[in-house]
């Protein structure tokens, strides 16, 4: 008979973390030790709850030792970090302007750059990346190392911007 982290480590591959219940996802972090009355109980307390308790909270359940405490209050601070990148890191683009912004930067490299932002449909920011790095006059790019990565984000449009030593950037689009 399979033992509780094994039914929740299935559930969580073939559902997706999106799918998989709140008791499962616990166990899981927990590990092949995890007891379903106790990932029960820290469920039922739903996750607004959980986020808040302490390390000396968590360690009155039967079965969570320092160690899991730590890892649930780590995963915790994990997921309230990437909610704030979430939505702190949304940058929309609407005009040339915008795009300079963002890559304002590229103003402060010793060498030349040409980077390329991707954008989705609605023209939010979804990538980023350095394409090639030159040397202290010159920066060569091959078409297919852009598309390559537009492709790989499936991003509905790119601007490039390329800066000059002198302190310059110019984008293209």
């Amino acid at each position: 008979m399979k033992n509780h982290f094994a039914i929740a480590k299935e559930e969580l591959g073939f559902y997706g973390f999106e799918n998989t219940s709140l008791q499962n996802l616990l166990a899981v972090l927990i590990g092949p030790k995890a007891n379903p009355v106790v990932t029960g109980q820290l469920s039922s307390l739903g996750v607004k709850r959980l986020s808040s308790l302490s390390k000396e909270e968590l360690l009155q359940y039967e079965g969570i030792g320092e160690t899991t405490a730590d890892r649930i209050i780590a995963c915790i601070g994990l997921a309230g970090l990437l909610n704030k990148f979430k939505f702190e890191e949304c940058y929309i683009v609407r005009s040339p302007e915008d795009a300079a912004k963002y890559m304002a930067d590229m103003s402060t490299l010793d060498q030349e750059h040409f980077e390329v932002l991707f954008l989705n449909s609605k023209n939010v920011v979804i990538g980023r990346k350095t394409i090639f790095k030159g040397s202290l006059n010159a920066s060569i790019v091959h078409p297919r190392e852009i598309f390559r990565e537009a492709v790989k984000l499936s991003a509905a449009s790119i601007i490039a911007g390329h800066n000059h030593r002198r302190r310059d950037m110019f984008l293209f689009y």
